[in-house]
């Protein structure tokens, strides 16, 4: 085994998904590859923007976003999120590094599923490892979960770890 992939989403419960990449990258001296993916950007600042579009917001309430925000600000609320990610991974990397262990960290726009399949397929990858919300029946009626369409779609080794998002 020499590469790993571990997709991350800074949600909580982020640690059980590297303790468990870094004890595999340490175990096979592989080089852990963290993605992250975000949705597109054009698809967040159209006519149909909602609170569930952009990260955070959804606790200031619909009243209060739909007064306050313009195209612009949305753009610029957009950017500084994605620089925010930016440097979560950066430091996330950083630590690693710090064990001596091979890391390259990459923010990708597009469609969770696809990117972690074609980034797993363009870096030979070994192993997958990502995190399970549980998301209710509805959601993975509807949408489907990231895991899941991995799972499907890729012939990659998957590992799935809990995530309790109350931790």
């Amino acid at each position: 085994m020499k590469n790993i992939l571990v997709a991350v989403d800074f949600e909580k419960g982020i640690n059980p998904i590297l303790t468990q990449a870094l004890s595999m990258a340490k175990a096979y001296q592989a080089k852990l590859w963290i993605v992250h993916v975000v949705t597109p950007v054009k698809s967040q600042i159209g006519y149909n923007l909602s609170t569930q579009s952009i990260p955070g917001l959804m606790a200031a309430g619909e009243g209060y976003y739909s007064q306050l925000f313009n195209l612009d600000t949305t753009r610029k609320m957009i950017a500084t999120e994605l620089h925010n990610e930016h440097n979560k991974l950066l430091e996330y990397c950083d630590k690693i590094k710090a064990e001596n262990i091979e890391v390259q960290g990459l923010l990708i726009q597009g469609d969770p599923a696809e990117v972690i399949i074609m980034e797993s397929k363009k870096k030979e990858i070994d192993v997958i490892i990502l995190g399970t919300h549980g998301h209710g029946l509805f959601h993975k009626t509807i949408m489907g979960s990231t895991s899941e369409q991995v799972i499907h779609q890729s012939s990659k080794p998957t590992l799935l770890i809990p995530i309790d998002k109350e931790i």
